[in-house]
């Protein structure tokens, strides 16, 4: 009955800890970053089997400026057609690993930040209803 009563406070703490990982998670296998600008320079496209059907996905070529001197790198990760959102010349902040150059993460993702704001919107809703609710109520 406890645990019933404690479950929206532990929802909570749960969504709030996640806003504040979120970050983290998204550059955990970079493990010396060093943050840059970067222009798109290019695309490259692949058509990719995802839920049963055949989709044309795309990743980011970039070009930054290394301690070692400019590289141009593809991305790792392909994006659906309908979430790709560069384009050719946009300027994007990244970090890439000082040991590896070449392996980068785009830094300031706006849907990654969005995220972060909701669930930590949600933690903080939750936990204040349930202390409103609780002084109403006892």
């Amino acid at each position: 009955m406890l645990l019933l009563r404690l479950t929206p406070l532990l929802l909570g703490a749960l969504c709030i800890a996640a806003g504040l990982l979120l970050p983290l998670l998204s550059r955990k296998r970079i493990r010396h970053p060093v943050y840059t600008q970067a222009t798109i320079v290019s695309s490259v496209r692949q058509q990719v089997y995802q839920n049963r059907s055949v989709i044309e996905a795309i990743a980011p070529v970039v070009r930054y400026e290394t301690e070692r001197g400019e590289i141009t790198v593809t991305a790792k990760y392909f994006l659906p057609e309908w979430q790709y959102r560069y384009r050719n010349g946009d300027s994007v902040r990244i970090c890439y690993d000082r040991s590896r150059p070449e392996h980068f993460a785009f830094c300031d993702s706006t849907g990654s930040r969005t995220g972060r704001v909701l669930l930590l919107t949600a933690g903080i809703g939750m936990m204040l209803a349930y202390g409103i609710l609780w002084v109403q109520y006892h």
